[in-house]
């Protein structure tokens, strides 16, 4: 009979278990959680134009995933999250619901959600140009100034004036409140059109409802589930070869 000996330093082999289990398993989960996470903000950006029609460049780089909170041996956790500016405005298209002037994050005490009006011609992106708003209050401060002068200037000059006012009435703004003479006008801005018709610019409104579009979690999830299991396995052989 022919007998063979194997043996083995199983003191060793565990030793090097453990520093594997200990070091180079929480080292190749870190980095692979990092590699998801980066993947995530990427497949999250890419997909925005299929849920807003035509979103600026702003809102194509919303989803960040910080250094700052990435994923380290001693916390095996990366952060996928929007930029805190895009935030304002994503968060109500991730979770549906009401926005009323107290979710206003830019100006506080905001007595009125600023809305566009049907007469408004919008940007390439569905938003109000900017500058539009501040170009119509000055145009209503303008005319303002020239109704005030026509009031107080003598008989001739009051008739040119207030003639001039008449025939610049068909482009002029003026702010709408609540009733209007008619009792049918929102708040707003508006501009006279020919034809003795308006055109709304600009609503003032108490909220807007959004429904649940963003799908932000769900995104997330589903571009870190199928990468999860490659990326460990290939950042756990990295490991391995390298360490010392």
């Amino acid at each position: 009979m022919i007998a063979v000996s194997i043996r083995s330093d199983l003191t060793r082999m565990e030793r090097a278990l453990a520093t594997l289990a200990s070091e180079q398993v929480p080292f190749a989960a870190a980095r692979a959680l990092n590699d998801c996470a980066r993947a995530a903000t990427v497949d999250v950006n890419r997909a925005m134009p299929e849920i807003f029609s035509n979103p600026t460049g702003f809102t194509r780089h919303a989803v960040v995933a910080p250094r700052e909170l990435s994923a380290q041996k001693d916390r095996l956790a990366a952060i996928v999250t929007l930029r805190p500016i895009q935030a304002r405005y994503l968060l109500r298209e991730e979770t549906g619901g009401a926005r009323t002037p107290a979710d206003n994050t830019r100006k506080t005490g905001a007595q009125a959600i600023v809305l566009p009006g049907r007469g408004l011609l919008l940007d390439s992106h569905g938003n109000i140009p900017a500058g539009a708003i501040a170009r119509i209050k000055r145009q209503i401060s303008s005319q303002a100034g020239v109704e005030t002068s026509a009031r107080h200037a003598d008989k001739a000059k009051r008739r040119k004036a207030i003639k001039a006012v008449a025939s610049r009435d068909r482009g002029s703004f003026y702010v709408g409140k609540d009733g209007g003479r008619s009792g049918k006008l929102a708040g707003g801005f508006y501009q006279r059109l020919p034809g003795h018709r308006i055109a709304k610019l600009i609503s003032f409104g108490s909220e807007t409802h959004y429904q649940a579009r963003l799908g932000y979690h769900k995104q997330v999830g589903g571009a870190v589930s199928p990468r999860w299991t490659e990326a460990f396995v290939r950042r756990l052989h990295e490991a391995i070869a390298t360490a010392k």
